[in-house]
């Protein structure tokens, strides 16, 4: 195994001694979330992401401190890798209820391809909650709904309810919960996968049509035709 990194980083050395392309801490944090979601937090000691990515245990300590310091960046990475995608998915719809349409038509196939970072996520909520291991997660979890926002807050303006910032942030929530469950129910099943992020679209949507009907401002702004 450490053969085939040595390998790899001579094959993307640059000349003048640049930085390879893919650093010691990039394929820490890539052997960490493998292992990680299949095995779990607890179930992977640092031993076997030495083993997997190749690297002494040094390189490890080196870089993140130890175990938890792994998780924190493991999380961070790929939260944002994700959401992020999602959100630069839906860019190149202007209007803000398409663009949250196209959001949740992408989601399907880049859940299956973080399945593990939404595995780790899972696991590490389930710690107690004043530990540290459950606090990163919790910070993964409110930075994944900030991405959503900035999705959900714009049609939540454009209907016209009364605090759009909060009622982003509440559905962002919901969300999260739902697609977890979905993942968990469907698996790599992108048919039933999608299925399900299309209803998920349908009751984010509903919810602030109900929201933008009790303040009075649905008629005056009604949704574009599909």
């Amino acid at each position: 195994m450490r053969g085939q990194v040595e390998r790899r980083r001579a094959n993307s050395a640059q000349p003048h001694d640049s930085e390879p392309a893919t650093s010691s801490r990039d394929l820490i944090l890539d052997a960490a979330e493998k292992l990680m979601g299949e095995n779990g937090y607890a179930g992977t000691p640092i031993s076997a992401i030495c083993k997997e990515s190749g690297l002494p245990v040094g390189s490890v300590y080196h870089h993140f401190g130890n175990k938890a310091g792994i998780l924190a960046e493991v999380l961070d990475r790929g939260t944002r890798r994700h959401f992020t995608a999602m959100a630069d998915a839906a860019t190149d719809e202007a209007e803000p209820s398409l663009r949250l349409r196209h959001y949740f038509e992408q989601a399907p196939k880049l859940l299956i391809a973080n399945v593990n970072i939404i595995r780790i996520m899972i696991t590490t909520l389930q710690q107690p909650p004043d530990s540290s291991i459950a606090a990163h997660a919790h910070a993964a979890v409110e930075l994944a709904a900030s991405i959503l926002c900035t999705v959900i807050e714009p049609v939540a303006a454009l209907r016209g309810v009364p605090d759009p910032a909060a009622t982003a942030l509440r559905l962002a929530h919901a969300t999260i919960s739902y697609t977890w469950g979905a993942v968990i129910t469907a698996g790599y099943d992108l048919e039933r996968l999608t299925t399900q992020m299309a209803l998920l679209h349908d009751l984010v949507r509903g919810a602030i049509q109900v929201e933008a009907i009790e303040a009075g401002t649905a008629a005056h702004n009604p949704e574009p035709r599909r």
